[in-house]
């Protein structure tokens, strides 16, 4: 079995490096059955939990935005912005790919309350630097705007997307409950 010679305190250095954090060194929160949750400056919370027993590293970030924060009439953007994430940035312009070269199973998901992405991968260093950098690339760097998505998904063809029905579906005043 491969052991990750990342430790405790490294893999922390690592992902703060990976942020562009500049600020304190993370504070310790809590720590319970072996895994130590903190949280840096900017708020951000890091929970680690090793388990040598496994020859597999995840990294699962997840971002505590949902479709209850979305607006009136804004059904599904936090769905879109799920979306979003896998189309690129410039360090990683296929994020896909990228995680396929590095042998990951990946998937993301969008909730009530909270949208996630994570990568399982084999665990040795590289990979998990790798994850690592890529959640802090992905996060901050995404290609593109809403509508620069929109654009190009509609570009399909009247079968992936009646750009009539979006359109009268836009001229509708929502439907809200107070």
């Amino acid at each position: 079995m491969t052991s990750i010679r990342f430790s405790t305190y490294s893999l922390l250095l690592l992902t703060i490096a990976a942020l562009g954090v500049t600020a304190a060194p993370p504070k310790r929160i809590a720590s319970f059955e072996g895994i130590t949750e903190y949280q840096l400056d900017n708020g951000l919370g890091i929970l680690v939990f090793p388990d040598n027993s496994r020859s597999k590293v995840t990294v699962n970030m997840t971002v505590l935005v949902g479709s209850r924060h979305e607006g009136c009439g804004e059904t599904g953007m936090a769905h879109l912005l799920e979306h979003m994430i896998f189309k690129g940035t410039p360090a990683h312009p296929n994020v896909p790919k990228a995680l396929q070269e590095h042998g990951a199973q990946f998937n993301g998901s969008t909730s009530v309350d909270r949208t996630n992405y994570y990568e399982t991968l084999a665990a040795d260093d590289e990979n998990l630097e790798f994850a690592i950098r890529l959640e802090a690339d992905r996060l901050i760097n995404s290609y593109g705007s809403i509508a620069q998505f929109v654009g190009k998904e509609t570009e399909k063809g009247p079968r992936d997307f009646d750009r009539r029905a979006a359109r009268a579906k836009a001229q509708k005043p929502p439907l809200c409950s107070f």
